[in-house]
């Protein structure tokens, strides 16, 4: 098997976050395998970088309208939405990876951002959203709360996700705790914390549940039309420059 590279090696190679590495891995620009639940790049695709080659070519290829997010606004309209509306926010690219950092996380997920392991719990659990078969809905995650999922698309295809809250439901209460003990166990947590947290989430009612979905929906609406805008920018570019260098 050829020598594979990990996303972090290759993040040191170009020069790049990860973020980037998955888009590129999803435009086509890099190969990889999924070993697990980690990807693995075959290094000889980056041995021209030796001679001096640039990895993609000079001219730019027809861009890749759906991969090429503009995070910082994306950024700026979660922090406003969810400083608006009190709700956590965070939008994922179509493998579960972060594009914005979390807005208005709970204290749930918060303590486990400080418990050892409990990140991966959290990028396990967003990876496994976005991997679940309803495009959107509501969804329990795996530390046992619910959030509601909605898809951002542009030019009728999927290009990132947007997961909505940490709730408890009064209903899967008691499936949320036994979840929620089984995961401290598997990557040992002190299942009271993380049961104390879980009990001050937010409940679930009907109320907040039609409410958080009209939200979803606008905020949605709000980034596919700076999609498009941004979209049919980058195409006039493109031609722009097909055109000069003719």
């Amino acid at each position: 098997m050829d020598n594979l590279l990990t996303a972090q090696q290759v993040e040191e190679l170009l020069k790049v976050n990860r973020i980037t590495v998955y888009r590129m891995l999803q435009d086509g620009r890099l190969k990889g395998v999924k070993i697990g639940q980690q990807w693995r790049f075959p290094a000889a695709q980056f041995e021209k970088l030796a001679t001096g080659s640039p990895l993609v070519s000079e001219v730019p290829a027809e861009p890749d309208r759906k991969q090429s997010l503009p995070v910082h606004c994306l950024q700026t309209i979660q922090t406003l939405f969810a400083s608006m509306g009190k709700v956590s926010t965070l939008i994922v690219d179509p493998l579960g990876e972060p594009i914005t950092e979390i807005d208005q996380p709970t204290e749930f997920i918060n303590i486990l951002f400080q418990i050892e392991n409990g990140r991966n719990v959290c990028l396990e659990t967003w990876k496994q959203a976005v991997l679940m078969p309803q495009p959107a809905g509501w969804i329990v995650c795996q530390p046992g709360y619910s959030c509601y999922k909605l898809p951002i698309k542009c030019d009728d295809e999927i290009v990132a996700y947007i997961l909505l809250g940490q709730f408890s439901s009064p209903n899967g209460y008691k499936a949320s705790l036994e979840m929620i003990e089984g995961l401290a166990g598997r990557y040992s947590i002190d299942p009271k914390v993380l049961i104390q947290k879980f009990q001050e989430l937010p409940v679930l009612d009907e109320s907040l549940r039609l409410q958080v979905e009209v939200w979803g929906s606008e905020l949605v609406k709000a980034i596919e039309s700076i999609l498009i805008e941004r979209s049919n920018l980058l195409g006039r570019l493109h031609r722009i420059v097909e055109i000069g260098s003719v």
